[in-house]
This record gives structure tokens, sequence and C-alpha cells, in this order.
């Protein structure tokens, strides 16, 4: 069985009165609205994330975020960090992930709070697990925890996106007045 869309589990609702639950289907006994209907959608990715992709709650809490992360998924497909490192650095990762390596997150490159304007943009959001994503917000390594700077931030973040698309994401923050780089 794959994964639904958004789309796909709200067409099922609606041609076929039930929503999926993974391994079952539940019939509601009256109609659901909208927002009703996401809640639902969050329980069966969250579901599907447990037993699959670990899918993080945070990134589909709306219809637009759900759309987004279900975009970034099918791109990305795994953990873009995790494709760039070494056989050593990730011996070191495997140490320190706590448990947090299995679950993906929809990580902006450039954050939310600092850049409302780059919320939905999409090369500014990757696939990045759990502890590697908090570890950058944090400014620390995203392999082993240490505190890291600003300028070494950067450097993982043009490593595991590009320098190429970090440039153009540079110039679409500084287009809109925002800071040099990075308050999130």
């Amino acid at each position: 069985m794959k994964f639904k869309s958004y789309e796909e589990f709200k067409d099922d609702y609606e041609d076929y009165h039930y929503i999926d639950k993974v391994s079952n289907r539940y019939y509601p006994q009256k109609p659901l609205n909208e927002k009703q209907l996401q809640s639902y959608y969050l329980q069966y990715a969250k579901k599907w994330g447990k037993e699959n992709l670990k899918l993080n709650s945070n990134s589909v809490n709306k219809s637009k975020d759900m759309l987004l992360y279900e975009k970034i998924l099918e791109r990305d497909k795994k953990c873009r960090l995790l494709s760039v490192l070494t056989i050593s650095e990730r011996t070191i990762w495997n140490d320190h992930q706590n448990g947090l390596g299995s679950i993906l997150d929809g990580a902006h490159v450039f954050g939310k709070g600092a850049y409302p304007w780059m919320r939905y943009e999409l090369k500014n959001i990757v696939l990045v697990n759990r502890f590697s994503h908090s570890c950058l917000d944090l400014n620390k390594s995203p392999i082993d925890g240490h505190s890291i700077s600003v300028d070494e931030k950067i450097k993982w973040w043009q490593r595991i996106i590009g320098k190429e698309e970090w440039n153009c994401l540079e110039e679409l923050a500084k287009s809109r007045g925002g800071v040099k780089y990075y308050s999130s």
C-alpha cells in the first residue's frame, strides 16, 4: 500500500465515505468538515510515518504545509544530509543521533521565522533527519551536536544543498531585506 496524498485521502472520503487508518477503514457516522478531515489525515500520516517514514507532525499541520511536505518527500525521498556524509562522519552521526535519525523533517535552510516569505519556497526546504535538523536550528554540528559557528552552519547547508543552490536562496533571502544569515 502506498502513502496517500491529502488529495487522495480527501477523494476517498468524498467518494466512499471512509477514512483510511493505514491498517483499517473508519466510516464516520456524521459528515466531516475540512478541519476534521485534515486532523484525520494528520493521524493517518503519523501512523504511516511510524511504520515507514516517521513523518513530522509539525511539517504537516495545515493543508498547504501537507501538500508542500508531500512534494519535498517525493523529491528528496531520504535525508539529504546523510547522503553527503563520509563513512567516518556517518559513524560519528550513528553514535550521536539518539534514535532520531529515522524521523524525517522538512528543514528550512533559511528559517521561516526570520524569512517568512521563504516559508513555502520549495528550494528552501529539504528532507533532513530530526537529530540533524534540530542541531542545525541550534547552531550545532549535525553529526555530533557540538556547537558550531554561523560560518560552519552555512558550510553545512552549502554541503547539503550545494553552493549554487545556496547562492540562489541567499539572493532570495536578501531580496526582501532579510538579515545577513540566520536567526531561526
